[in-house]
């Protein structure tokens, strides 16, 4: 009992030198400013790229209704309607847009032209594009889910006006009628499920808020690195002299801890808060193992440079690494045998494959016995 008071008791004192560092700090505020600068970006009118629509007869019920589904549907791309192609073509040459849609005047007739005969002659859709990026041909995609359901109807028109019945038989209207009772919804096809067994289909994360998690693990590596380096700077000056030399092994182990159980904790608060969860154990189990993981790399790091100087000097080149080799923006190729030293590496892969919770652990022991046969060498 009285060692697990004097843990506790060491534990707040360390944490509360720790907490007098203007540096951690504010590596502490930039978890909530973080989250609340991404929820408020998700909440505006952005998107990866622009497009401007325009249409030659705003009249056109065709050209109307795509363009009013663009407009208020949800998507990467940022839709901006224009009341001409002038002005469309306009906000591309002013850098405003990285591309317009135009649509035609007579839509249904232009469709069914181009269901006829599908040639250079007929392509009814004008896109103007200040250059031919991937994001741009990725938009294309868009567009054609857009216009398939009026091309398919052209196609099912075409079909039974000339294998099965005449104009005089069923109009158009009652085709477009059947054509639409029938609800076969792409959506239906499929049921994305993560490894977890959490349903994909359920999830309402907004697209800049999926980034946060991996930005807060990275904040959190961040925090363990200051301790690490404010763990040198105690060393130097003599506050772990009185501590047994068999001990101060122990000791770091516990001054880095605090650090990161600061940032991990405030994280977890950020992360159930923002909605970004998938469960509250599941979460905690995660970041709780994460923490131990950072603490024993951070640890190893602090023996292997020995030195502020040194340790601080590749801290930005460590974060900037983390952030291009680990899943926070993209999933990286499994090819770079660099990924596998980080920990975010593992803890982001963790929330939807629970095998990597087990990959932490062993990655942990690897470097907690690593900074110990470090620790012993140095203190021959």
């Amino acid at each position: 009992m009285k060692k697990i008071i004097t843990f506790f008791s060491r534990f707040l004192i360390l944490n509360k030198r720790i907490l007098k560092k203007k540096i951690f700090l504010f590596i502490l505020l930039l978890i909530p400013l973080s989250v609340v600068c991404l929820a408020i970006a998700s909440t505006s009118d952005a998107g990866i790229i622009t497009i401007a629509l325009a249409a030659e007869d705003i009249s056109d019920p065709i050209a109307s209704e795509i363009i009013n589904d663009l407009e208020n549907g949800d998507s990467l791309i940022r839709f901006v309607v224009t009341d001409s192609p002038d002005d469309a073509v306009s906000l591309v040459e002013s850098a405003e847009a990285d591309g317009a849609w135009i649509f035609p005047e007579n839509m249904k007739e232009k469709i069914a032209e181009f269901v006829d005969f599908s040639s250079e002659r007929n392509r009814f859709m004008l896109i103007v594009q200040r250059e031919d990026s991937v994001l741009l041909k990725l938009s294309h995609e868009k567009l054609n889910s857009t216009l398939y359901p009026y091309l398919s109807l052209a196609h099912c028109e075409d079909y039974i006006y000339d294998n099965l019945l005449t104009t005089s038989d069923i109009s158009s209207e009652a085709i477009k009628q059947y054509y639409d009772s029938i609800d076969a919804e792409g959506a239906d096809l499929f049921d994305m499920v993560y490894a977890s067994g959490v349903n994909a289909n359920d999830s309402e994360q907004n697209y800049l808020l999926s980034p946060a998690r991996g930005l807060m693990a990275i904040l959190i590596m961040l925090g363990g690195l200051a301790a690490a380096m404010f763990y040198t700077s105690d060393e130097a000056s003599g506050v772990f002299d009185r501590m047994p030399r068999g001990r101060r092994f122990a000791i770091a182990i516990e001054y880095h801890a605090v650090a990161v159980f600061d940032v991990a904790i405030a994280s977890l608060a950020a992360i159930l808060l923002g909605g970004l969860s998938v469960s509250f154990l599941y979460e905690l189990a995660a970041i709780m193992l994460y923490m131990i993981a950072v603490v024993g790399s951070c640890m190893l790091l602090r023996l292997i440079c020995h030195s502020n100087r040194l340790l601080a000097s590749i801290t930005p080149a460590l974060s900037i690494i983390m952030a291009v080799l680990c899943p926070i923006f993209i999933a990286p190729p499994k090819i770079l045998i660099l990924q596998y030293l980080l920990p975010p590496y593992y803890y982001l892969y963790s929330i939807y494959k629970p095998e990597f919770l087990g990959y932490i652990a062993i990655y942990s022991v690897i470097t907690y016995a690593a900074s110990y046969l470090v620790y012993r060498l140095r203190s021959r």
